[in-house]
């Protein structure tokens, strides 16, 4: 997770924010995963982190510790360009809406993340 290890790295240990106290959360909760070798959701923390690298800044700790370890009926919004959806989100989106649904400039992509997980085969049948 090189995102979040650069994000360490920046961290005030002497003043911390509540950003920072975010980070070291997510660090702690990455290693404590890497410890118990949990794979699939090591997987789906590092997707999450890789194609939404907002969802540090704009989601609570405990709101993406939830996404990962129990992301039933979770839903993910993605607010962007019509211009820069990707084709798998296009193809999540259909297959939450059914069709495409367009507001002009205001796109807000909305599908769940058990979808996405399983795009990229770290669906679970437990969860």
């Amino acid at each position: 997770m090189e995102n979040l290890r650069k994000l360490l790295e920046k961290v005030n240990t002497e003043n911390p924010t509540p950003f920072d106290l975010k980070i070291v959360s997510l660090s702690n909760y990455y290693i404590g995963l890497e410890r118990r070798r949990d794979i699939k959701k090591i997987r789906r923390l590092k997707l999450l982190v890789h194609l939404y690298p907002s969802i540090i800044e704009k989601n609570a700790f405990r709101s993406i510790q939830t996404l990962v370890e129990n992301p039933t009926e979770k839903t993910l919004i993605v607010i962007r360009n019509p211009e820069k959806i990707t084709a798998i989100e296009y193809e999540l989106i259909q297959k939450y809406y059914g069709y495409i649904r367009f507001n002009g400039n205001n796109l807000k992509p909305v599908f769940k993340v058990l979808d996405l997980y399983e795009c990229f085969g770290l669906n679970d049948k437990k969860s």
